[in-house]
């Protein structure tokens, strides 16, 4: 199930998390699938120009189920 959001309700999300972050953060990480776009704009909101990605795979289906995340 997803939850759609208006981009105007996105942009009011980042700007209220962006409230409780501490000024003394470096860089941002944003996690593949769905977070790289938070994390820009995370990123401009509070000044920080390093951003960087992190990403998981893993596959599980009937036919084959990967013991442990690749």
């Amino acid at each position: 199930m997803h939850n759609a959001i208006t981009w105007k309700q996105f942009e009011t999300d980042v700007h209220t998390l962006a409230k409780y972050i501490k000024n003394d953060i470096d860089i941002i990480i944003g996690i593949g699938r769905g977070g790289w776009i938070p994390a820009v704009c995370l990123s401009h909101q509070i000044g920080v120009k390093e951003v960087y990605n992190f990403s998981i795979q893993s596959y599980n289906c009937l036919l084959y189920t990967s013991p442990s995340p690749r």
